[in-house]
């Protein structure tokens, strides 16, 4: 454990550069490790944060069961999900991931989740609404980041699915009868 020796006959000088520079370092080391604590803690703070930007339970529509799992691969993500009511027989389906992870994507993502809910209110066609928010997008971020969506606009009153998908996964339609199919096109 030892980080410097001084030789006998020593000269004052030497002995408080060398004690000098040894508190300097612990004192660095000391602050080093409070600012890891405090970006630990802050980092906390933003998941519970990002938590509750999800919904805990997404809306539920008559004749429909819609199931949802979030399980994020680090403590703040890119993921966003939601079914957003427009009147009472229209529903938004939202499902986006930003590219990378952390606080970024986390950042990226919570900003794109705001503008879908102003953008997205149920009388605009899926297509225009990823227009728009891709209109936006292009706008504000980096060259190196983009954002995959997918948004189907449910209307139970006419029985009809449409839907646009900006390079996300496709998701699965289940139906009654067991069949399921993968919304592609």
């Amino acid at each position: 454990g030892v980080s410097d020796f001084i030789q006998k006959p020593w000269d004052n000088a030497k002995l408080l550069a060398a004690l000098r520079t040894h508190l300097g370092e612990r004192r660095r080391l000391r602050e080093s490790r409070r600012r890891e604590v405090e970006m630990a803690h802050q980092i906390e703070e933003a998941e519970e944060v990002q938590r509750g930007l999800l919904p805990r339970q997404v809306a539920s529509v008559p004749g429909c069961r819609i199931a949802v799992s979030w399980k994020p691969s680090s403590a703040l993500s890119g993921d966003y999900f939601d079914v957003l009511r427009s009147d009472s027989t229209r529903f938004g389906i939202c499902i986006a991931d930003v590219v990378g992870k952390g606080v970024p994507a986390a950042l990226l993502m919570s900003n794109f989740q705001a503008m879908v809910k102003s953008t997205a209110r149920g009388s605009e066609s899926p297509g225009e609404v990823c227009g728009r928010l891709n209109s936006f997008l292009c706008g504000t971020m980096s060259s190196n980041k983009f954002i995959t969506f997918f948004y189907a606009l449910l209307d139970m009153e006419k029985r009809t699915l449409r839907y646009a998908n900006a390079r996300h996964n496709p998701p699965i339609l289940a139906r009654q009868d067991g069949s399921w199919i993968r919304l592609t096109e």
